[in-house]
């Protein structure tokens, strides 16, 4: 696989299904046994991602590979304190940012990164 090969684009709603395995497939590596089954897990995710993506509350971006999504990176937006100084009302945190293991050291990671930056 080449850099070229990957392709990078915004989460859509759609993608709450998969994204929400991928958090289950992420929290995995951190955790011999989960507190959640599986499936009750996805399901719950799958909401919360959904209405935060429709509430734009949320940003994700999505690596594909051979029409499959391969990692993902979200960015969290917060409200700043307001302020006397001209400014932007938000900030963003990167948070959720994962590459499946067969996938990590090809560039997936750093062109999941680049997005969010260039956003």
């Amino acid at each position: 696989m080449m850099v070229a090969d990957i392709r990078i684009r915004p989460a859509q709603v759609d993608d709450a299904r998969v994204l929400a395995r991928l958090r289950y497939q992420f929290k995995q590596e951190d955790y011999e046994r989960m507190a959640l089954e599986q499936e009750s897990f996805v399901d719950d995710c799958q909401r919360w991602i959904h209405d935060r993506l429709t509430n734009g509350r949320l940003l994700a971006w999505v690596a594909e590979f051979d029409g499959e999504v391969r990692g993902h990176v979200f960015l969290g937006c917060v409200g700043k304190f307001p302020s006397p100084f001209p400014g932007s009302t938000e900030l963003g945190y990167i948070t959720n940012f994962y590459v499946q293991p067969d996938q990590r050291n090809l560039g997936l990671g750093r062109a999941l990164l680049d997005a969010v930056v260039e956003h």
